[in-house]
């Protein structure tokens, strides 16, 4: 079957969708199930969402509320519905067939795969990050408001036309969002991120959250976390958020897990992931989704799936196998997935 390449692409990357595709080449009665399972994953990732469902001119505005969803596909109006509702009804305006959906995830091959699927998903969410491609210009004002008050203001420029726009305030070293918003059909494209970047850049000052976020905003910050591009490393414990001289932020780098965090920081890091003995026949083995191997050599570097991990493992190697040990930083989800796909 024809799978539905351009919602796909989006979704899960490029190169995930060809994994896909391979998948389903091997076994053509997977097609349909994993794009529904695809589909799952996706809007579970989502808190909230203003636009075109990829691959599709059909509308998708959603809002997450604890476990239910509320919000419209096209025409189509629900409320505080549940996951798999509102994925039925994506389903459907992909031109899929929702009716297999709940018999299809019950499946033993999802079940091994749903996780994977996962990790791609959440990793191209987090990859949202402007394609310079896309046709947008970033561009800034400053304005002197008197009183010592500054205002930076960062216009999204696309076509000749303004689709978004950022209001900077100057408190100190930082800069405070008053006013932040980007034309529906240019969201999910990385603006608000790209803006705030900018205003880092062009003011050598770190941008810090509002007091008062909305949903949108929550999200942002979310993504940022995950991925950084903007924003100050984590604040410790009896330190003042914006203290010092208003100089550009130095990247942080996260700690190893073989290096132990000092008394003053063991309060507020995560615990240490336990490390991965692995059997070099274990090693070998293929990923059950995109069937690419893991190692390089004696080096961890993750196939189509988990190769954004492999920068936050280290590979120690032995003559029966190996140990994996996990930054301090790594997503514990991400850990267990890939277990899963090296153990079985």
């Amino acid at each position: 079957m024809a799978l539905k390449m351009d919602f796909l692409r989006d979704v899960v990357g490029v190169e995930g969708a060809a994994a896909l595709s391979k998948a389903v080449e091997r076994e053509p009665s997977l097609g349909a199930a994993l794009e529904l399972r695809t589909i799952v994953g996706w809007i579970s990732c989502l808190d909230t969402h203003e636009g075109n469902i990829p691959g599709t001119t059909s509308q998708l505005r959603l809002s997450k509320s604890e476990e239910s969803y509320s919000g419209s596909v096209g025409d189509y109006s629900f409320r505080n519905e549940s996951l798999y509702h509102v994925s039925a009804a994506v389903a459907n305006a992909l031109e899929l067939e929702p009716g297999k959906l709940d018999r299809e995830l019950r499946g033993v091959v999802l079940e091994k795969l749903g996780k994977s699927l996962d990790l791609l998903i959440k990793s191209q969410l987090q990859k949202k990050i402007l394609d310079p491609n896309a046709g947008y210009q970033i561009t800034h004002e400053h304005h002197d408001l008197g009183d010592g008050e500054m205002l930076t203001q960062i216009n999204a420029m696309h076509g000749g036309k303004r689709v978004g726009w950022a209001l900077m305030t100057h408190q100190g070293a930082n800069l405070h969002p008053d006013d932040v918003n980007v034309d529906p059909e240019h969201r999910r494209q990385g603006l608000a991120s790209a803006m705030y970047a900018h205003a880092e850049k062009v003011t050598g000052k770190t941008v810090i959250p509002s007091q008062q976020q909305q949903a949108p905003g929550q999200a942002l910050w979310q993504g940022n976390a995950a991925k950084q591009q903007f924003g100050a490393p984590p604040v410790a414990k009896g330190e003042t958020l914006g203290a010092g001289p208003a100089n550009p932020p130095q990247p942080q780098e996260a700690p190893m897990a073989a290096t132990p965090p000092s008394t003053a920081q063991s309060s507020t890091q995560k615990p240490k992931i336990p490390s991965l003995p692995l059997t070099r026949s274990e090693a070998a083995a293929e990923c059950p989704l995109c069937g690419g191997g893991f190692m390089s050599g004696d080096k961890f570097v993750g196939c189509v799936c988990f190769s954004e991990l492999a920068k936050s493992v280290r590979t120690t190697a032995y003559s029966d196998g190996y140990v994996l040990d996990f930054c301090l930083d790594v997503d514990v989800d991400d850990v267990r997935s890939l277990m899963a796909a090296l153990k079985g």
